[in-house]
């Protein structure tokens, strides 16, 4: 047999070999993804147990959804004992493979000091890799992190660019604090009329806080026409929402219970 024959053999057994590869990684990534569809379906009825160790089954073969969600169940005691240090191992594992989330939630347990020593730059270097892949929560946490001065230099210019990242994608909590921008003129000009709108965003979408910004710009009449019955009923679904903030805007412009 000529070498140029053998070599053409061997290569077309390579071929073949890689094809099953891919077939046996296909075929397994597939019975991954079905473990973590299960998964998700026991955590949305609240079956916490069987969720965990659904995700479980898929994270031991590095389904990186399946290893975000067992760090998510860990850090907040579901399904299993509250353990800090085991929701960062899992969240790295899905983050050295580039999820998002995971990333956004490590650079959470770094600024709040779960599981690692507080550590406000390094949150923040995981909060932009994050945001970097358009994560509206990692957006919005470092626009809080620029607006506080939080392992950055303060800046508002800055802060207001990321919560309009995330709030163009529909973000409540990144219209909230937009809005809020709006109405101090913090790293923006400031414009009532524009906090009303971004305010209002997030108070359709059922946010507390933003119903009681809203409710001061109805009492003062700043952004939008004065109406304190629209200021009233936004305090009162504010406040049974949990938004303590309404007491106050209820208290300073008098508004009738």
């Amino acid at each position: 047999m000529k070498k140029a024959e053998e070599a053409a053999m061997i290569k077309g057994r390579m071929a073949q070999f890689a094809f099953l590869l891919l077939y046996i990684f296909a075929v397994l990534s597939s019975a991954f993804a079905d473990d973590f569809s299960e998964g998700k379906t026991a955590y949305e009825k609240r079956n916490f147990k069987a969720a965990y160790n659904l995700f479980l089954k898929a994270a031991d073969h590095g389904h990186a959804a399946s290893q975000y969600s067992l760090g998510f169940m860990c850090q907040n005691g579901q399904g299993v004992r509250q353990n800090y240090k085991e929701a960062m191992k899992w969240y790295r594992l899905a983050a050295d493979q580039g999820f998002a989330r995971a990333q956004n939630n490590i650079g959470l347990m770094y600024q709040n000091g779960q599981g690692v020593l507080q550590d406000y730059k390094e949150a923040v270097r995981w909060y932009r890799l994050s945001a970097e892949q358009s994560d509206v929560m990692a957006q919005n946490n470092l626009g809080v992190m620029y607006q506080n001065g939080y392992g950055v230099l303060p800046d508002n210019k800055e802060a207001a660019r990321y919560y309009r990242l995330a709030a163009d994608q529909g973000y409540f909590m990144a219209q909230n604090n937009l809005g809020f921008m709006y109405a101090n003129g913090y790293g923006v000009s400031q414009d009532y009329k524009e906090a009303a709108k971004w305010y209002r965003l997030a108070a359709d979408q059922g946010n507390a806080v933003s119903k009681c910004n809203l409710a001061e710009l109805y009492a003062t009449g700043m952004g939008v026409k004065k109406d304190l019955l629209s200021a009233k009923k936004l305090a009162k679904e504010g406040l049974a929402a949990g938004a303590t903030y309404c007491k106050e805007v209820k208290k300073k412009y008098n508004l009738p219970n």
